[in-house]
């Protein structure tokens, strides 16, 4: 039966070369898993995030999916969504459409984009873009160690995840950036937001822009590639009319010894996010003493 299988995928992703990218533990035949079960298991599991893959609820999308980060389930995530994706193709699942799936998720359906075996990308058609308390910005930029005159450009950007967004004057700045976690986490914590994702592009630099996404309050003090950290920069880059784009390529992890590479599209007041996805691990799990 659909998805009934209890298969488990890792999946890396936008890794610009092996084990490089953002890895996602997908599970499929969980629908009789409680929401308790599946966090005991994205807990264990100590990744950035866990996801689950089930049959669709509504029926214009390939499958549903439910989305773990270690402390809490999650309206959306980008890595995850396209790893998840991946895992279901892997799996011998077909697409309704040769093109693209459609994830069905807490933040409504998804559109998934299959460029080639290894490419996917999804697509956002919208965002929430919020303006933050100027006391409460200065407060992220003394977490984040960056100066006020920074931290004063900071926009909320909520994409189903949501990122405190800003750009820095330059990559080395933002390589070298060592924030204050726990003061990062209490002041993500005060906003109800997942972190801040910065980024940044030297003058007269025709390459990559640079990205970090730093989420302590979700228990990963670095994402080391976030697929929503970078549509909310897409987003932000939108709002602010800034000169990049409308394609341009994303570079994240560098930090932590990790050579994420995305590809971002914006195709009007949409953002589109893309890489490379690679099945690394595969093989069958048990739930028999998941409550022993």
């Amino acid at each position: 039966m659909f998805l009934e299988d209890k298969k488990y995928f890792q999946v890396d992703v936008f890794g610009k070369s092996g084990m490089k990218g953002n890895p996602v533990a997908v599970f499929f035949g969980g629908k009789d898993l409680s929401t308790e079960e599946m966090q005991k298991i994205a807990t264990w599991m100590n990744l950035s995030e866990t996801t689950f893959v089930l049959p669709p609820t509504n029926p214009k999308a390939d499958y549903k999916l439910r989305i773990f980060d270690p402390l809490s389930e999650m309206k959306f995530a980008g890595h995850p969504t396209l790893g998840s994706a991946k895992a279901f193709l892997a799996a011998g699942h077909a697409s309704k459409d040769s093109q693209k799936l459609i994830q069905e998720c807490q933040l409504g359906l998804i559109d998934v984009f299959i460029s080639s075996d290894d490419i996917l990308s999804f697509e956002l058609p919208s965002a929430s873009l919020i303006e933050i308390n100027k006391e409460v910005k200065r407060e992220f930029a003394d977490a984040l160690k960056i100066s006020h005159e920074m931290g004063d450009l900071l926009l909320l950007v909520d994409v189903g995840a949501r990122w405190v967004t800003g750009e820095l004057k330059s990559k080395e700045e933002l390589l070298n950036l060592k924030p204050d976690m726990p003061q990062l986490a209490a002041v993500s914590d005060f906003l109800g937001v997942d972190g801040v994702t910065l980024f940044a592009k030297d003058q007269n630099d025709n390459g990559p822009i640079e990205v970090r996404s730093f989420a302590p309050a979700m228990n990963v003090n670095e994402d080391p590639v976030c697929g929503s950290g970078n549509a909310s920069v897409g987003f932000y880059i939108l709002k602010n009319k800034l000169a990049i784009g409308p394609k341009y390529t994303s570079q994240q992890g560098r930090a932590m010894g990790r050579n994420g590479e995305l590809k971002i599209e914006l195709i009007g007041e949409r953002v589109r996010v893309g890489g490379q996805t690679k099945v690394w691990l595969k093989g069958e799990y048990s739930t028999d003493d998941l409550n022993g």
